[in-house]
């Protein structure tokens, strides 16, 4: 009887385990799946020089496959025609939260962000509008700025005239990389763009070529002059008031794309 009982019991616990491995099955392959992303790139690409450098912002849409996908790194990289190379760090990201519809002009409410992550979940279209700026230049022009505030700091300590910092090695040596870090050149570019998932090795490429004409680089050219201002107004006269305006040009992707 005991022996009837306890195979009942068994046949039982193997049938509730049974039940279970659908479920158990699911969870598995929920677990190895991959996510796959999309990306989508707006038509028009905005282009700039400013005092935080070399900056190319653009709108991208992102679309998750599979499962959802934590976006915690893009970069790209410029390609010029001459085969100069140029990496630039993804800095925030914007989106359009609402547009209010008034009789002549309509308000939009956006929100900017810095770039930390962004979550896209699974089966839904995102669009960001992302910004992307030189590594090399912020990792420079951190160095420089930093050098610039020790001796504002040092002069305003020891009460001599502020005007004195103009003939200071680190000023002209921020006047001088304001002028020769100018990177925009005539012609055309490939950028490469890679997304990479937080916590794994998967990584997404979009790739797209534009050309910078020569009014675009004579235009962005005359940011170095504000540019130059702008330092002499941080460091020097500190007008709050004053407010760079800055040159952008706007570029639309090229629909045949030439080879780089």
């Amino acid at each position: 009887m005991n022996y009837a009982n306890n195979t009942i019991f068994n046949i039982l616990a193997i049938l509730g385990a049974l039940a279970w491995m659908p479920f158990i099955i699911q969870l598995i392959r929920e677990k190895i799946k991959k996510p796959k992303l999309k990306i989508f790139s707006e038509n028009q690409i905005e282009i700039g020089y400013t005092s935080l450098g070399p900056i190319l912002n653009i709108d991208l849409a992102f679309l998750a496959q599979n499962k959802s996908a934590l976006v915690d790194k893009i970069t790209l990289e410029l390609i010029h025609k001459s085969q100069e190379r140029q990496n630039f760090v993804w800095i925030w990201f914007e989106e359009s939260l609402l547009q209010m519809e008034l009789p002549k002009t309509p308000i939009k409410y956006k929100k900017n962000q810095k770039a930390i992550a962004l979550n896209v979940q699974l089966d839904t279209l995102i669009e960001k509008k992302i910004g992307f700026q030189s590594a090399l230049f912020k990792s420079e022009s951190e160095k420089i700025i930093k050098n610039l505030y020790e001796d504002r700091l040092n002069l305003g300590n020891s009460g001599k005239n502020i005007e004195e910092i103009k003939s200071y090695s680190n000023y002209n040596n921020a006047m001088d990389y304001a002028g020769n870090s100018f990177p925009w050149k005539i012609g055309v570019y490939k950028a490469n763009f890679t997304v990479h998932i937080s916590e794994t090795n998967i990584s997404f490429s979009h790739s797209f070529n534009f050309e910078i004409s020569n009014l675009d680089v004579k235009v962005l050219h005359k940011n170095i002059d504000i540019i130059k201002a702008s330092f002499e107004n941080a460091f020097i006269k500190q007008n709050e008031e004053l407010t760079p305006e800055w040159e952008w040009v706007h570029i639309n992707k090229l629909s045949q794309p030439e080879e780089v």
